[in-house]
């Protein structure tokens, strides 16, 4: 089970070990997309934002693409921290 940032450790898991079945809750797709999502439009031209490489590697998207086991991602419409159509998309990539 991952929540918020916690779904990241629980993609990472997910790629990287076998696992009976994964719940992800108020998660998004790439540490990147949750930085553009939360930056105002008005901050873009004046920030810049460096990652650890390490955190460039994890996709929750890709992680659930790829895993065939039973998974639950739970949305919340008015998420306001990652935003519901970055964990809609989590939920897409689901085969």
């Amino acid at each position: 089970h991952g929540q918020s940032l916690g779904s990241f450790m629980t993609g990472h898991i997910m790629q990287n070990r076998s696992v009976d079945g994964v719940i992800l809750e108020a998660t998004a797709t790439t540490l990147p997309e949750v930085v553009s999502f939360k930056t105002p439009w008005y901050a873009v031209p004046f920030v810049r934002f460096s990652y650890e490489p390490t955190t460039l590697l994890i996709n929750n998207a890709q992680a659930v693409s790829q895993y065939q086991q039973k998974s639950l991602v739970i949305i919340g419409e008015n998420d306001d921290l990652f935003g519901a159509e970055l964990g809609k998309k989590v939920f897409d990539a689901i085969p």
